[in-house]
């Protein structure tokens, strides 16, 4: 039972007129160690949305500080990450089940943190229209 719905479940993402919000399920908050149930993004915030997302390469390159991480089954999650265009760590928060679904990822990258965050990275179960929907939105906006 735990471990079906533990490593089953993943965030829904809703998106509204002026903000997108991801909801954490009590399993979901349980891995990646959250008090929220719901993270709000505001489109302003929104630099843009993607699929891809790019491992962190080299030793050391994403400390997890709270959460969990499981190789190639969970890594969820509060994470203190090196990027190049970066000059120190960035703080992001990461809900990855299994390393393997890449075409379910929603990789949003953020001009402002937003609740401390510079990014906010989830597999979804239905990334496409909410894709879609975005990057529309953040289009008309620039």
């Amino acid at each position: 039972f735990f471990r079906f719905h533990f490593f089953c479940e993943m965030p829904s993402v809703e998106v509204k007129p002026a903000e997108v919000i991801v909801h954490l399920s009590g399993w979901e908050r349980l891995g990646s160690c959250r008090w929220g149930d719901t993270l709000r993004i505001p489109l302003s915030a929104l630099v843009s949305v993607s699929s891809s997302f790019e491992w962190p390469q080299g030793p050391f390159s994403a400390l997890r500080c709270s959460g969990t991480s499981l190789p190639g089954v969970l890594h969820a999650g509060t994470f203190y990450v090196s990027r190049p265009e970066k000059s120190s760590r960035v703080k992001e928060f990461w809900y990855l089940r299994n390393s393997g679904l890449s075409d379910r990822l929603l990789n949003f990258e953020l001009s402002s943190p937003v609740s401390g965050f510079t990014r906010i990275v989830v597999t979804a179960d239905t990334p496409e229209q909410q894709l879609e929907v975005l990057t529309q939105l953040t289009e008309k906006r620039i």
